[in-house]
């Protein structure tokens, strides 16, 4: 047994940097954590107390370097990311001498504005994942005449590197019991959260009695936010006080931490070898925060699961006996009823006052050995908790929590609900008579609704157009409500004319008795947001084709987002949506399509996955992956899996937008020396935002409008797009970019008459990239990408200014070219049955055959065969939502690399980049059609050979069918993290394609002519070939942003 050393507890005063450091000195190796390794999937690593303690004197220097500045500065942390780097943050404060304030970040913009006014904070920690919610504090506190300070959170990577850091000890300072050491923050279910101090000596007060002895238990705290006081005690002080370590969810920074789920919390403890787990009930197995209801308990009693009940509150700290180290000694630990109550440490001085009715109010009174935070007592140094308790009936000291004084709804998360705002207001509504929330011991609320007029229930058009008319104001009155009160369309409740809610004389609701007479549909309406059946009211897309459902699916995201419309290319979870939101958003488009009177819908639906949010983050992804589903299904009913599009639809496509084509009209060329202005669409894809970073470094363009289809932070996700793939643009630069919100596809793109027209009289080039790129979608999904190119034919047709259009082909337009013919010509393809493959190239190939109708016409277009772009030379960045960077990371953790003979022409980022801006500075016409892709070929030896130097290590090669198969094991039974580090499991469809054109003998060594490029582009002329460097590169970048483990 690892001999481990203990801190003196007896101390009368001892700070949690002094702790840490006592730690990092007597137990540098042990750890302060356990979470999942990368490296090693089904082992743990850990973060270790020497490790931790440099991480704090990191995080000192960076929030005050060198001690510059004012002593005890409060500082708030609203921030979203790991519990490891979050206790980092928390203590490396303390040891700057500065005052934390971890701040939920699901508080409203106001009551984060309150906070910091009654503290006097003035700065605050924050990153991208709360830009929205500071943001707003910020404008608020401004116009208030407040400015605030804020900084970016400290990366992972910096607080813990990757090789120990220089020993640099950051000078400390000794305080008195009576210094306050942080701020923490009531819930706010009683109104604005209240701001409250810890001194050291509170600190050591309330938590200090838990830890009589020393505690040999490793417990789990997946799932607790650290900024609540329960996740602080666990995180941050039960490992520093214990000298045992905690088991935590592995780092996820800079992407945002895990979701935490009942399974993933199981899995985590199972791997760590956790003895002890914290949980909220909803989850179990400790609980504490809200009620375990009866039933769940029991059942885990009877089995044997030792189960614990926790109490307490910011204001009053936690007088409850929970940390007993044998289970035996505790009075709960026999199988009986018993578990659910509650034995209080003889360290606070408790009083109980009856309520009449068998429950009795908590009331704590200070003590020389129990501190409160308030006092809301007159004329008493004393906390009335308004919480109800009823005792054990045969067994002295025991106590069960029964209820709220104020009526508060305490849900299985933990949270509590103030129901009588939202009661009031709902209930002021015209067509409202009277109504009651629920929600006790369940994770999400409810609201029973009385009609002032009865309401025949059978008639379903009438109850759908109360529901409709109820909503507005049931909308209003969550908006005033924390997120976790809200109420969603689902958890309605009509009631019966004949079962009006019970009411006392004066005529107020009986609410205990409302909720008894409707028990029966109340259990109801869970047991359908738990399987997903019944959902009633529910709407339809128009179709189910891409382009109708993803503004239906904005709309159903939407109205479970508490009204904020979400991000269409951003993942979800990313964005607010927890684990019931994601369930509630799949039971709607699975009661959807089981309802649709499209059959096809109804039979895709059984294919609808748990994780289906998992899988498929963002709105986007989920309409392709929807869209392609039930197309698959059509293809499915009619006995076979064929190409997503026919000989007959491309020749129809192609004689409708070629025909009545115009004639160029005679234009103004642009003269040499006077620059370039572009318009650039797709400037947030992998290859269009080198192209933009390649034109705006070159100071011979004027301007670049880049065209974007979503009006969300255009400009700010641009910025975030380019630096994430290390290209930053200077002030200078970003002076001659504008962005705007439109789309190719539409009248004017989409923009005002005024824009478009100062756009027409100035562009010279027109670069089009963008282009939905999903190999599932069939032909009729990309009508509108080629009635889009048609339109850009027509205005630099008639535009008396030359325009230049150079468009974004693929050379999957020549996927069934025969190898026998030589190589792929620099021209258009007669044939389209070549190009049949997907609705991706078959759409694209039609595209290519308008514009070479165009350049007939006299219109200058240049089609562009993008081949495969890989990492860029400079910095090796390559996006890791593309298939290379899936297969390699998913190798990893399948210790095993799918062998794939042969060479590759992968032609790297920037150098694309450069390539186009070329083309833009051309003096020289440019070619009508050329092949994009690497001249001189690379052996696939050689990037095997660089990827291994990069992952420092050999993974064994196997054929890919047999990689593919190994995907496909997992794949059944996928959770989130399963998906997480093996994210090919997403892409299973597409590995299981290339698997079957490899069995069949398809012949992989495609040639391309190049010639016509290589004239074209003197950076193409003096491209060397790819090397192992560039693999050993790619790999480097995919770990510096965490998505591969170091």
């Amino acid at each position: 047994m690892t001999d481990r050393a203990f801190p003196p507890l007896e101390s009368p005063l001892i700070t949690l940097p002094q702790l840490t450091d006592f730690q990092a000195r007597n137990n540098p190796t042990l750890p302060w954590a356990l979470f999942p390794s990368r490296d090693h999937p089904g082992k743990a690593d850990a973060i270790s107390y020497a490790q931790m303690a440099q991480a704090t004197e990191i995080v000192a220097h960076i929030l005050r370097p060198e001690r510059r500045g004012p002593e005890d500065e409060v500082i708030a942390f609203i921030i979203n990311t790991d519990s490891i780097l979050y206790v980092s943050i928390i203590i490396g404060a303390m040891r700057a001498g500065i005052v934390p304030y971890p701040m939920s970040p699901r508080n409203s913009p106001a009551a984060v504005c309150a906070m910091l006014s009654a503290t006097g904070c003035r700065r605050i920690i924050y990153h991208s994942h709360t830009t929205d919610l500071v943001a707003q504090v910020t404008a608020t506190m401004a116009a208030q005449g407040v400015d605030l300070q804020l900084d970016d959170l400290p990366s992972y990577i910096t607080v813990f590197p990757t090789q120990p850091a220089h020993s640099n000890l950051y000078p400390t300072r000794q305080v008195g019991s009576d210094h306050i050491t942080m701020y923490l923050h009531s819930s706010g279910s009683t109104g604005t959260p209240k701001s409250i101090p810890f001194t050291e000596n509170r600190l050591w007060r309330w938590h200090g009695p838990h830890f009589d002895g020393h505690i040999s238990i490793s417990y789990g705290g997946m799932g607790l936010p650290t900024f609540h006081p329960f996740g602080f005690l666990v995180h941050v002080f039960y490992p520093a006080v214990s000298s045992y370590p905690i088991a935590v969810y592995a780092p996820q920074d800079p992407r945002p931490p895990i979701v935490s789920d009942p399974q993933s919390v199981l899995d985590v403890a199972k791997l760590t070898r956790c003895t002890g787990l914290y949980s909220v009930s909803s989850f179990i197995e400790i609980y504490g925060g809200g009620p375990l209801s009866q039933s769940t308990g029991s059942k885990l009693a009877k089995a044997g699961v030792k189960l614990y009940c926790s109490y307490g509150g910011t204001e009053f700290g936690s007088p409850a006996k929970v940390w007993d180290e044998s289970p035996s000694a505790h009075p709960t630990s026999d199988v009986d009823p018993a578990w659910q109550y509650i034995q209080f440490s003889k360290t606070a001085t408790l009083r109980w006052e009856p309520q009449d009715d068998g429950t009795y109010e908590l009331v704590i009174l200070e003590n020389s050995s129990y501190e409160l935070a308030m006092y809301n007592v007159p004329g008493e140094k004393a906390y009335a908790t308004s919480d109800l308790f009823e005792p054990h009936p045969t067994r002295e000291g025991l106590w069960r929590i029964v209820g709220r004084k104020d009526d508060v709804l305490v849900l299985s998360t933990g949270e509590k609900i103030v129901p009588i705002p939202q009661e009031s207001h709902i209930s002021s509504c015209g067509i409202v008579k009277g109504c009651v929330m629920f929600g006790r011991e369940r994770e999400l609320p409810g609201i029973i609704v009385e009609p002032s007029a009865p309401l025949n229930l059978d008639n379903g058009a009438a109850l759908m157009d109360f529901r409709n008319s109820l909503w507005p104001c049931v909308e209003e009155a969550n908006a005033d409500a924390p997120a976790f009160a809200r109420i969603f369309q689902e958890m309605v409740i009509v009631t019966d004319p004949t079962r009006p809610l019970p009411r006392a004389a004066k005529g107020s609701v009986i609410r205990k008795q409302a909720i008894s007479v409707y028990d029966v549909e109340i259990r109801y309406l869970y047991e359908v947001i738990a399987t997903g059946t019944g959902v009633r009211d529910i709407t339809h897309p128009r179709t189910w084709e891409e382009e109708d459902l993803v503004p239906w699916l904005l709309e159903q995201a939407t109205s479970i987002n508490g009204g904020k419309v979400p991000e269409i290319e951003s993942s979800l979870l990313e964005q607010g949506f927890d684990s019931l939101s994601t369930t509630l958003l799949r039971n709607r488009i699975t009661a959807s399509m089981r309802s649709s009177d499209d059959p096809l819908a109804s039979q895709a639906s059984s294919g609808i996955s748990p994780s289906l949010l998992f899988q498929h983050p963002t709105i986007r992804e989920l309409a392709s992956f929807l869209a392609s589903s039930v197309c698959f299904s059509s293809l499915h009913s009619r006995g076979h899996i064929a190409s997503s599009a026919s000989v007959d639809e491309v020749r129809d496509l192609i004689s409708l937008h070629c025909s009545e084509m115009p004639q160029s009209v005679p234009a103004v060329p642009v003269l040499e020396g006077e620059g370039a202005v572009v318009l650039l669409t797709g400037a947030t894809g992998n290859i269009g935002s080198h192209i933009l970073a390649s034109l705006l470094h070159d100071s011979r363009t004027l301007r670049v409008y880049v065209l974007l289809r979503s009006s969300n932070n255009g400009l700010e996700r641009l910025r975030t797009t380019l630096s994430e793939r290390g290209l930053p643009v200077t002030p200078q630069d970003e002076a001659r970019l504008t962005v705007l919100v439109g789309d190719t596809t539409k009248e004017n793109w989409g923009l005002d008459h005024s824009t478009y027209e100062q756009i027409l009289s100035s562009v010279t080039h027109i670069v089009h990239n963008a282009w939905t790129v999903d190999f599932n979608l069939p032909l009729r999904s990309f009508h509108s990408h080629i009635a889009g190119v048609r339109a850009l034919v027509d205005m630099c047709a008639r535009s008396r200014r030359t325009i230049k259009i150079i468009f974004t082909s693929s050379i999957s337009v020549a996927s069934k070219w025969e190898g026998s013919k030589g190589a792929v010509p620099e021209s258009v393809i007669d044939d389209p049955e070549i190009a049949i493959v997907s609705g991706y190239s078959a759409s694209k190939y039609v595209a290519e055959q308008v514009l070479c109708a165009a350049v007939a016409n006299g219109v200058q277009a240049t089609t562009v065969r993008m081949g495969q772009a890989c990492g860029s030379i400079a910095t090796g960045s390559w996006d890791t939502t593309e298939w290379f960077p899936i297969m390699v990371k998913s190798s990893v953790a399948l210790e095993s690399l799918p062998d794939m003979p042969g060479n590759v022409d992968w032609v790297p980022l920037d150098v694309i980049g450069q390539v186009y801006t070329d083309w833009v500075f051309s003096k020289d016409p440019l070619p009508p059609l050329v092949n994009f892709v690497h001249p001189k070929r690379t052996p696939w030896t050689v990037i095997l050979q660089g990827l291994e130097e990069g992952l420092a290590g050999h993974i064994p090669l196997v054929p890919l069918s047999k990689w593919v198969e190994q995907v496909e094991a997992l794949s059944t039974s996928a959770t989130a993290q399963d998906m997480d580090r093996i994210p090919a499991i997403k892409l299973i469809a597409f590995f299981r394609s290339i698997a079957s054109q490899r069995d069949s003998g398809v012949e992989e060594d495609m040639l391309y002519a190049t010639s016509v490029l290589e004239s074209s582009s003197p950076t193409v002329r003096a491209l060397a070939p790819l090397t192992q460097a560039h693999a050993t590169m790619w790999v480097k970048y995919w770990k510096s942003n965490g998505f591969i483990p170091s």
